[in-house]
């Protein structure tokens, strides 16, 4: 219970019902984005097939803007198969512990504290290097390449806050298998 002991102040409950309401929002902004960027990937690609078969031109932006779409939108789609827990995995291990719910929940929270870290070391270095190619300009579209390389910290943040998420509902979780383990331990 200790583990868990963190987490108990009067407002935790109100602070994650208000952390989760703030997610849910950002899922559904995220989700009309990536569909937005995906459409408009899908037409430009489109128009680019027509204008080289058709009309024998083509404009380099094009392809250059649809790689963009694309890059950006992975990266938001990453971050909601982190909510939606969709992303592959080996789960030969957490299958082993059926029977153990509290062991269970315990390496699901390892995994991702090992998570956390992870995106917060691309967070780090993913931001130094958009620093560092500010100036850079893009051929096709003339826009710095910052707004393109940027995706990956900005992905990744977006993937450490819905981490963070899994984490305090395992906590929570924890708290409740625990208190209950305890509760029956007294009885």
């Amino acid at each position: 219970m200790l583990f868990c002991s963190f987490l108990d102040f009067k407002g935790e409950e109100h602070l994650y019902r208000i952390y989760k309401k703030l997610l849910d929002r950002l899922e559904t902004i995220l989700s009309h984005l990536a569909i937005l960027f995906l459409a408009v990937a899908f037409i430009v690609i489109f128009a680019q097939v027509i204008a080289r078969y058709f009309f024998s031109t083509g404009k380099p932006w094009m392809e250059e803007l649809c790689r963009y779409l694309i890059i950006w939108m992975t990266m938001f789609c990453s971050a909601l198969g982190i909510r939606k827990v969709s992303h592959m995995r080996i789960d030969l291990l957490e299958n082993s512990l059926k029977n153990r719910p509290t062991a269970k929940l315990i390496l699901n929270f390892s995994y991702d504290l090992v998570q956390l870290v992870f995106f917060g070391v691309f967070i780090k270095y993913g931001y130094s290097y958009v620093v560092s190619t500010k100036t850079a300009i893009t051929a096709g579209l003339g826009i710095s390449k910052a707004w393109v390389y940027s995706a990956v910290p900005v992905g990744m943040t977006l993937m450490l806050l819905y981490t963070a998420e899994k984490i305090w509902a395992g906590i929570r979780e924890l708290k409740e298998t625990l208190g209950v383990a305890s509760a029956e331990k007294r009885s």
